[in-house]
């Protein structure tokens, strides 16, 4: 920090309409150093200088430089505290080097609001933290506290006027801008003095331009640190995202290809069980195709018996004997009762002895087979089962025993045992 004795540099600062450029014009003993007007909207649009001379407490003469700079929290959108912050600390080192003695912060007594306690919150940020001791309040429009009340009680009754006085250590000054001659003199001297003695107490120090350098790099490295803390966070926002994005996608396809997998099986088990299908189909077609030749095979076979009879009862009849035999009218009642049946239950072929394939089946009753009670010869139910033109005749058996069959002749022809 570097050190003076001949100038005193202090910068205004405030609210919009708090009344900055009014005490600038008293600490000046002007009235036109800096337009003042009563506004909502700040008039100062840029930090503005002015000088004058004031006198010190040990009685000497000094130059004073007032700067002059735009209100915080102003009602116009346009001009952000930000935009504020940056036009203070771009400027006004230029016109108090080597440095700032004093900030004043100027706020109202009429108008002071909570958001006000955070001027010194701005100055923090744009001067660091040290910047504290550097700061006094000064509280305009005086002449609008209530009859008899003090200052002190005034502060005492707000709670963040007072937090504000403390954190500038309950530097505080009433003024009336509104006043002059031998009051406002007054009231500008004990404020200079008050500056003074400050500066004495900071060892006749001020806030340099170096400082500021040195809490802007500070503060840019803050900033740069959040910025990247914000970086940091948004890609592992991002990356988390990423990373559900693809765990989704994943469990999707493999929800998707265990789908696809179900479909297949069920797809296969269905051809397989269609394959099943057909051959079962088939096979059952080849058994009904197999038990219809058989059936064929069987309506064939009894055709032939029944063209056999006929054929053996036509040889019968151009031989009247056959008739008179005592064997005669088994044949006949046999042949009867082949036509009275139809042939339907002829019997089939049955593997039988004497080196011969009989027929077995359920035949007539012997009575039917005899005619009625006559002689001659009883058929056995059996059928000859040969190679020969004798296959398929009934095999007979003689009233005196023995077993023939009828021959082309219409002769008997006995079987040997």
């Amino acid at each position: 920090m570097a050190t003076t004795e001949e100038e005193l540099r202090v910068v205004l600062l405030g609210k919009t309409g708090n009344g900055k450029s009014a005490t600038g014009n008293s600490l000046l003993h002007s009235r036109t150093a800096f337009f003042s007007t009563q506004s909502a909207q700040s008039i100062t649009k840029d930090c503005e200088a002015k000088s004058g001379t004031c006198t010190g407490v040990n009685g000497r003469q000094k130059r004073l430089v007032v700067v002059d700079t735009p209100g915080f929290f102003d009602t116009n959108e346009g001009i952000t505290n930000e935009n504020v912050q940056n036009k203070i600390a771009s400027q006004i080192f230029n016109m108090t080097s080597p440095g700032v003695h004093a900030f004043l912060i100027v706020v109202r007594v009429d108008r002071f609001t909570p958001e006000e306690k955070d001027t010194v919150d701005f100055i923090k940020k744009i001067f660091g933290a040290g910047a504290a001791k550097y700061c006094i309040v000064i509280l305009t429009r005086e002449d609008q506290l209530d009859d008899g009340q003090s200052i002190e009680e005034f502060i005492n009754s707000s709670r963040h006027l007072k937090e504000l006085v403390d954190l500038c250590g309950n530097r505080k000054l009433a003024i009336n801008n509104k006043i002059s001659g031998g009051i406002l003199e007054r009231k500008t001297k004990d404020l200079l003095q008050m500056i003074d003695r400050m500066v004495e107490n900071n060892n006749r120090t001020y806030y340099t331009n170096d400082e500021y350098q040195r809490i802007e790099r500070q503060r840019r490295e803050e900033q740069a640190r959040r910025e990247e803390e914000e970086r940091r966070k948004k890609k592992e926002y991002e990356d988390a995202l990423k990373a559900k994005a693809t765990k989704e996608a994943e469990q999707k396809a493999a929800k998707r290809e265990q789908e696809i997998r179900e479909e297949a099986r069920k797809n296969e088990e269905k051809r397989v069980q269609q394959v099943r299908d057909e051959e079962r189909k088939r096979t059952d077609r080849q058994i009904q195709e197999e038990r219809d030749r058989a059936r064929a095979a069987e309506e064939e076979a009894r055709s032939e018996r029944m063209r056999s009879a006929r054929r053996q009862e036509s040889a019968c009849g151009s031989r009247r004997a056959c008739d008179g035999d005592d064997d005669g009218g088994g044949l006949g009642a046999f042949l009867n009762t082949l036509r009275l049946h139809g042939g339907n239950d002829m019997p089939s072929p049955n593997t039988g002895g004497m080196g011969m394939s009989p027929f077995q089946a359920s035949m007539p009753t012997r009575h039917t087979m005899l005619g009625g009670g006559g002689g001659g010869g009883r058929f056995t139910g059996e059928f000859m089962a040969t190679r020969g033109s004798a296959n398929n005749r009934p095999i007979m058996e003689g009233a005196r025993g023995g077993q023939f069959y009828w021959n082309n002749n219409g002769n008997k022809t006995y079987l040997r045992k």
